[in-house]
């Protein structure tokens, strides 16, 4: 038996208010459902395709509401915390991903203000599908603003909620679906590319069962190969593949100069989690001393830094 509602319409969720908007999900084929927000209710029936839609609203801004989904026979799945206020979708590329946490020795007085649960941010963590849409995110959720989830928000999208929160005083939702670096053609599903013979071009050879993921594969073998032509150790688990040992620091003040400090020692590349670095927040220096053969003395050298 199915019954539920997507993620972006889970706990905690904020609605359009204003205007008439759809509720939907996932049910029986065939079977009738009923949904009840504010205390109005409505009725329709899942489509042969499991899936159910019903127009709602206009909802006045406020809260906190239980949106109830129910079949004929009791059963039935609820979303609690639910609020009507302005929805804004915050998506793009790392301008937009860009985390409150990467910031937050610019602006470090935000973690002190008082919670905001009005304010709440929906982050759809980043995942793809070559053969098509999906009806819903793998992995998503709601969180209200406070100093433990601060620093998960997009930094552009919590400055703006923050002053609309200010302006209107009314709940706030940000729907953060941004991935640094993606270019729009990774949006537009297969029709929507038909009009971009090119970019098409790109996503077909990726439609095939396991094709993505051979293609993974071989990059990884590559770029172990490029490493094991430098003479350096190769590691299939790219978080723990290395170059040579670079040193790292975190100066408590950009006043401090690195000689001043001490540093440590650090594999790259690698994720901070799995350097000793876990949970650190803030900005690190790092240096790398490189020894060339006596046989380039005295030759010009063009210094290349990504």
């Amino acid at each position: 038996m199915v019954l539920q509602l997507p993620k972006l319409l889970d706990d905690g969720c904020v609605l359009q208010a204003g205007a008439t908007i759809h509720i939907w999900g996932a049910g029986d084929p065939g079977r009738g459902v009923l949904v009840r927000l504010d205390g109005k209710d409505r009725t329709t029936r899942v489509g042969d395709d499991g899936s159910w839609s019903v127009p709602y609203g206009p909802i006045k801004a406020g809260g906190p509401y239980d949106l109830t989904v129910r079949y004929e026979d009791g059963t039935e799945c609820i979303s609690r915390q639910c609020y009507a206020g302005e929805v804004f979708l915050c998506s793009g590329q790392s301008n937009m991903e860009l985390p409150m946490a990467w910031v937050r020795a610019d602006y470090p007085l935000e973690w002190n203000r008082e919670p905001d649960p009005l304010l709440r941010q929906y982050k759809a963590i980043p995942d793809c599908d070559f053969n098509g849409p999906r009806s819903d995110h793998d992995h998503a959720f709601w969180q209200g603003c406070d100093a433990e989830n601060l620093g998960d928000f997009s930094a552009l999208a919590y400055f703006f909620g923050r002053r609309i929160r200010q302006w209107l005083n009314v709940p706030v939702g940000l729907l953060n679906v941004s991935l640094g670096g993606s270019p729009i053609e990774s949006w537009m599903d297969a029709d929507a590319l038909r009009a971009f013979p090119e970019a098409l071009a790109d996503l077909e050879p990726y439609l095939g069962d396991g094709v993505a993921s051979k293609k993974s594969r071989d990059s990884v073998a590559e770029r172990d190969r490029w490493y094991q032509a430098l003479g350096y150790e190769a590691v299939a688990d790219a978080h723990h593949e290395w170059l040579p040992l670079i040193a790292w620091d975190c100066p408590e003040s950009k006043n401090v100069e690195p000689r001043d400090v001490a540093w440590h020692d650090i594999r790259l590349p690698g994720w901070y989690k799995d350097r000793g670095l876990a949970g650190f927040r803030g900005e690190i220096t790092m240096r790398k001393t490189v020894f060339l053969p006596p046989s380039d003395a005295g030759k010009p050298a063009l210094f290349v830094y990504v």
